[in-house]
């Protein structure tokens, strides 16, 4: 079957949390890189601190007529400026 597609296709933009406004990943979460692998629809997200504010970050998965949100909850910092990251894959069938 086909892959979803992840919205948007730039690696240096996401969602913002009505997953609809594409913004700079950067400017949300600073120092956060995301990185995709060219197959397999592997997602891997790096903040190397947490931001000031918790964020949510959205990617849309769409297939044909079907979509999906993923919708990823960055914790504040508490302060102690501890290296995160999280990995996600997109649906494929």
């Amino acid at each position: 079957g086909n892959a979803a597609a992840l919205q948007p296709q730039q690696a240096t933009k996401i969602f913002d949390q009505t997953c609809q406004q594409e913004v700079e990943l950067e400017t949300v979460t600073p120092g956060a890189t995301c990185q995709r692998a060219a197959a397999g629809g592997m997602v891997a997200l790096t903040f190397p601190r947490l931001p000031t504010q918790t964020q949510k970050l959205c990617f849309v998965c769409t297939r044909g007529a079907e979509s999906c949100k993923v919708i990823i909850d960055v914790a504040a910092d508490p302060a102690s400026g501890a290296a995160v990251g999280i990995t996600a894959r997109t649906a494929s069938a």
